[in-house]
């Protein structure tokens, strides 16, 4: 495909649950040939900035920033992306005004001390939402999340949905919740552009590393998210039903740029030779799963998402790959007991039996995704 396509990616520097997403662009684009940059909002300032802007001097911004292997450049105005063919807003919640109106916002206040809150978000809107209008590119936003109630701020969130529907060419939710969530907010006229895809972190693949799966005795584990209580007892009562070890990854979401790949590298390695993943993190329990690795994630009793890190999109994405039985409610009063420990060894114990039934769905969606994207990149206006 003689293309290149503009991937816009969130700003997190510091997990390896994005970096496996934004990784995953680099892969697929490589594997079908299609040259492409990659973009995010938010990079690392310049020594001195900040003691610049009190004399009312804007400069500092660095125009790159890397992540382990990755390289972005600095995406400031929407300007930047009309010479691509394609722009692809990448996984994440980043085109949801939800972003807009939070994430984005303390990301602006990191970086930029002058923004104010009404600032941030129209930076927002000009950058991830083209609330300025349609742009010449091909415009898809990916794998994004939005699950979110509208209703009950819809003042606040309407024009920004009806940007989506009038300013992008094609939208893949990663689920089929965010799908209909979102054909509610949308022009009738529109809601044909919204397909379900899935989360971009499927698309990748391991092929450059070891994939031979050695008989290891051992169970890896990362709690950071959900704020449960009695995490470590969960461990320590894991390892001695199940005779045998755990690893930690413990720098899954804290990790540092110079370390990123070779502790990815690391960590997915250890995964893919584990018996099971225990985990809150969204991110690292879908690595588990696109590896066929079993995963069992707790996570908060919810009825809906909340903000960007709340637990209702692991509620959905357990239930859409139809293993749900692997997702766990904890109460979080930390009165629970501890009956998910059992149920851990027994689904365990199907698991082999249960292989092929129990991730064809997986399978299934990923391959349409894939699919869907592959002939979108040939698509133009």
């Amino acid at each position: 495909m003689s293309k290149k396509v503009a991937v816009v990616c969130a700003s997190n520097p510091g997990s390896l649950g994005m970096y496996s997403v934004d990784l995953a662009a680099v892969d697929f684009l490589s594997r079908n040939g299609i040259e492409f940059d990659l973009f995010t909002s938010h990079t690392l300032s310049r020594r001195g900035r900040y003691k610049l802007l009190q004399f009312g001097v804007d400069i500092g911004h660095r125009s790159k920033i890397c992540f382990g292997d990755l390289v972005f450049k600095r995406l400031s105005n929407i300007s930047q992306l009309r010479s691509y063919s394609h722009v692809l807003y990448w996984g994440d919640f980043t085109p949801n005004p939800i972003y807009g109106y939070e994430d984005f916002q303390r990301w602006e206040k990191r970086r930029d001390v002058r923004s104010t809150n009404s600032q941030s978000l129209e930076k927002w809107g000009h950058l991830f939402n083209l609330s300025g209008g349609r742009i010449l590119p091909y415009v898809i936003a990916v794998g994004n999340n939005f699950q979110h109630d509208y209703h009950h701020a819809h003042h606040l969130y309407e024009k920004y949905l009806a940007n989506l529907g009038a300013n992008f060419d094609l939208i893949l939710p990663r689920d089929k919740y965010s799908v209909d969530n979102l054909k509610k907010h949308i022009n009738v006229s529109e809601r044909h552009k919204i397909e379900l895809g899935l989360d971009p972190a499927f698309l990748l693949r391991d092929e450059n590393l070891d994939n031979t799966k050695k008989a290891e005795n051992f169970f890896c584990y990362r709690f950071a998210r959900s704020k449960l209580p009695l995490s470590k007892i969960y461990i320590h009562e894991l390892e001695k039903m199940m005779g045998c070890e755990s690893v930690h990854l413990s720098d899954w979401d804290i990790i540092k740029s110079s370390d990123a790949h070779f502790s990815f590298e690391r960590y997915i390695s250890d995964i893919k030779n584990s018996l099971f993943v225990i985990t809150d993190l969204y991110h690292l329990a879908i690595n588990a799963i696109r590896l066929n690795v079993p995963v069992f994630c707790l996570g908060n009793p919810v009825s809906r998402q909340q903000g960007s890190l709340g637990d209702f999109k692991k509620k959905i994405l357990f239930d859409m790959l139809n293993i749900k039985s692997y997702y766990f409610e904890i109460d979080p009063s930390g009165h629970s007991d501890n009956a998910f420990i059992h149920t851990i060894k027994r689904e365990l114990n199907d698991y082999k039996k249960n292989l092929v039934s129990i991730y064809e769905q997986k399978e299934k969606l990923t391959k349409n995704f894939e699919e869907r994207l592959i002939k979108a990149l040939v698509e133009e206006r």
